[in-house]
């Protein structure tokens, strides 16, 4: 009876560790990358490496936009000697603009609080045009009650 217990735990905890990884739409995550990429964040990687492809297909087609190291002398467009010069020695390894160095497969939303960087457009904070806007509507709402 144990066996059946067992595979089931197996199961479960894999399917539960599969749904853990969010996986980006096409372009969902453009504004996210895009902030990244402006802001001078980095990602050192390997072409072989795990981690950094659940890091990749977390951001979908959005990866264009990313800011990526090739650390592996055998990999593509491959830059090991910036890597040693930085000081990379896990991948991935991401670096923040101060300098910064986190290392692993993070969730995307764990790299928006590190950095600031919204992840979906709608965390983003108000500019002052919208801002101003909200304000003269509510004006005007307020005019149209009879209020100030």
């Amino acid at each position: 009876m144990k066996l059946p217990v067992t595979v089931l735990a197996f199961v479960c905890a894999s399917l539960f560790i599969a749904g853990c990884g969010q996986s980006g739409r096409d372009g969902e995550f453009d504004g996210f990358a895009q902030c990244l990429a402006a802001s001078g964040v980095t990602m050192y990687g390997g072409f072989q490496c795990p981690h950094c492809r659940q890091m990749k297909k977390s951001f979908g087609s959005s990866w264009e936009y990313v800011n990526y190291v090739e650390c592996d002398p055998r990999g593509p467009d491959e830059q090991s000697l910036r890597c040693i010069d930085k000081g990379i020695d896990a991948y991935p390894t991401w670096e923040l603009a101060n300098g910064t160095h986190v290392e692993g497969a993070i969730p995307l939303s764990e790299l928006s609080a590190l950095t600031g960087c919204p992840l979906y457009a709608s965390d983003a904070p108000a500019t002052e045009a919208s801002t101003e806007d909200n304000t003269k509507v509510n004006a005007a709402g307020n005019a149209l009650k009879g209020g100030a």
